[in-house]
């Protein structure tokens, strides 16, 4: 589903957030693309941080860039006034 000004960064690479105490968040001061091993990267989807849509949503600190997609449909959703999908 397409909604205007809204899109997930980087295909749901991991990003850090400010507002994070997990690991890399509480190493990375700033919103920045971290690699799966918590390292500043852009080594594909995998690995711990927040989902980021253009619209500057952030996710809760997810687990896979699965995760962080599941995210931004329920996002855009809510958005919509819509009813997010269940989860599988």
């Amino acid at each position: 589903m397409i909604v205007p000004g809204h899109g997930l960064l980087d295909e749901g690479a991991p990003y850090t957030a400010d507002v994070c105490s997990n690991f890399p968040c509480n190493k990375i001061a700033g919103v920045k693309r971290v690699n799966r091993q918590g390292e500043l990267g852009n080594h594909g989807v995998s690995g711990h941080g927040h989902a980021t849509c253009r619209c500057g949503g952030q996710s809760p600190h997810l687990y896979s860039g699965a995760e962080r997609r599941r995210w931004h449909t329920a996002h855009k959703h809510e958005l919509r006034g819509e009813v997010p999908p269940a989860p599988h």
